[in-house]
């Protein structure tokens, strides 16, 4: 006899899916991803291109497209090196 309240399958308790972390979905968002079950490691992060073209509203908008940090220092070039690429392409003042 199984005394689990709530639905199951083989005898074990299904899980509901976790909510909703964000708006963006698994595609673009690392923890929407997670909580998806299809996160997956990048062998090899791209790097930014050697000069190449940066896509600044992409950059502003973490985890980075090239090479996927969402960590402290984002925007110092010490910490992440796709930052040096992004500031080298700000606008004149």
């Amino acid at each position: 006899m199984n005394d689990l309240t709530g639905p199951t399958f083989m005898g074990e308790p299904v899980l509901p899916k976790p909510a909703k972390h964000c708006d963006r979905g698994p595609d673009d968002c690392v923890q929407c991803s997670v909580l998806a079950g299809t996160f997956a490691v990048k062998s090899a992060a791209p790097s930014a291109p050697e000069g190449g073209h940066i896509d600044r509203a992409r950059f502003e908008k973490a985890p980075c497209y090239l090479c996927g940090y969402n960590g402290p220092g984002y925007y110092q070039p010490g910490t992440h090196s796709c930052a040096a690429k992004y500031h080298a392409t700000q606008p004149e003042e």
